[in-house]
């Protein structure tokens, strides 16, 4: 940084590493003293002069001359050859702009890797200290792999107040996630599953908006324009284990957040496919797509055979099938306008009224207006509350909720 601002093709330059150790500390000082970023240059000068003195084992409140000397050789060399650090008004110093500031303290603050998680720490969620603390874990990451696991670990464990409704700790590991260079994917894979699982959660952890918002955002941060593996192996685990069609519905909105082209996605899309979310359907047909552009192979749509393989589901769609979503049931499973005859068939034996009829009590209402016979009031009546309730939006929790107990008892009744 200092070769690229070294403006002045004079006799004396600016070397990196001097400058590291010099401006690092009066950048620190300045950042944590200094909300106006300058500096009396009497003490700009006192302060340089105590840490070229103890370097060179003098009394650093009595530095020698030659010491005082090459203080203001420094301070010169800072003005004339990169202007990072120069006079801003009468008597006062400071960095050209906050930028360099933050910079430079970023670097003071891992220059000693047994000080840098106390350091760090004891500055954790304050405003003027967030860029410093994440150019400071960014800078460690492309040297200190180790290094930078252990103090990512530390913030996550750190316990700031209120964090299980704040959630400062993870967020901010996310974003230093975002900014470094290495970090072990089984830790990136972590974070993506923790925020993933706040975020699913709607009735509670992840019921506030600002904070769906700060997900999304740590979300995308992590996952890169190019996408991550171990964010989207997250991603699938969430999908696969989903419990309810909120957490289902909310993983989903990821996938389309993240553009998300794993392999791993697409199978978990495939797994988790039902005629009753149109949106997975078309989420894992831009995930086939977008795999096919990437080279790496495609997941084909499931069909109708491989639905029938499993007993329970192929009976489920069957009920389904004559709720009145037969279109869409052939639709989602890829059934051919030849082949739906012989699907017709099966579900149609899958689904005989019999079935229905050992549901749940919350089909009860149902059997009372069509005890003998399938009219077709009585199917209307339940392919009107089924589309009424199945395509409410997410938010309406009790509709969802009735929709849940009548689709397991669906299930259940198999």
């Amino acid at each position: 940084m200092i070769g690229i601002w070294n403006v002045a093709p004079r006799a004396r330059s600016l070397d990196d590493i001097r400058a590291i150790s010099l401006l690092g500390p009066v950048a620190f000082h300045i950042h944590e003293k200094y909300a106006s970023g300058f500096l009396p240059k009497g003490e700009v000068e006192q302060f340089l002069g105590r840490i070229l003195a103890s370097e060179k084992g003098e009394d650093p409140d009595q530095p020698s001359l030659a010491t005082r000397e090459e203080v203001h050789q420094f301070l010169e060399t800072v003005r004339e050859h990169s202007g990072l650090f120069v006079e801003r008004g009468e008597g006062l110093y400071g960095f050209m702009h906050l930028t360099f500031e933050e910079y430079f303290t970023a670097r003071q603050l891992v220059s000693s890797s047994s000080q840098a998680l106390s350091l760090i720490r004891e500055r954790l969620h304050k405003p003027r200290w967030r860029e410093p603390i994440l150019l400071a874990v960014g800078t460690l990451s492309k040297n200190f792999y180790s290094d930078t696991d252990a103090i990512l670990r530390a913030i996550l464990a750190a316990g700031s107040p209120y964090e299980q409704v704040l959630h400062q700790d993870l967020l901010f590991v996310a974003a230093c996630v975002g900014d470094s260079v290495n970090v072990a994917p089984v830790l990136r894979q972590e974070i993506a599953k923790r925020l993933l699982s706040i975020y699913c959660d709607r009735q509670h952890a992840g019921r506030y908006r600002l904070l769906q918002q700060q997900i999304k955002d740590a979300l995308r941060t992590l996952n890169n324009d190019q996408g991550d593996p171990a964010v989207e192996a997250a991603l699938a685990a969430t999908l696969t284990g989903a419990t309810t069609r909120t957490a289902l519905t909310c993983a989903l909105e990821v996938v389309d957040l993240l553009n998300a082209r794993t392999p791993a996605v697409a199978q978990a899309l495939a797994a988790i496919l039902d005629p009753m979310l149109p949106r997975a359907q078309e989420l894992l047909r831009a995930v086939q797509a977008r795999l096919l552009v990437d080279g790496r192979g495609a997941q084909a749509q499931p069909g109708w055979d491989a639905v029938s393989k499993d007993p329970a589901l192929a009976r489920l769609m069957g009920v389904i099938w004559h709720y009145g979503l037969r279109e869409r049931v052939r639709i989602s499973l890829g059934i051919s306008e030849d082949a739906s005859a012989a699907a017709d068939r099966d579900l149609q034996i899958l689904s005989t009224y019999r079935i229905v009829q050992r549901a749940n009590p919350l089909l009860r209402q149902f059997d009372e207006t069509a005890t003998d016979r399938r009219d077709a009031g009585f199917w209307g009546a339940i392919n009107e509350t089924l589309q009424d309730t199945w395509n409410v939006a997410p938010a309406s929790s009790e509709l969802e909720g009735a929709t849940e107990q009548l689709m397991h008892a669906v299930a259940a009744s198999l």
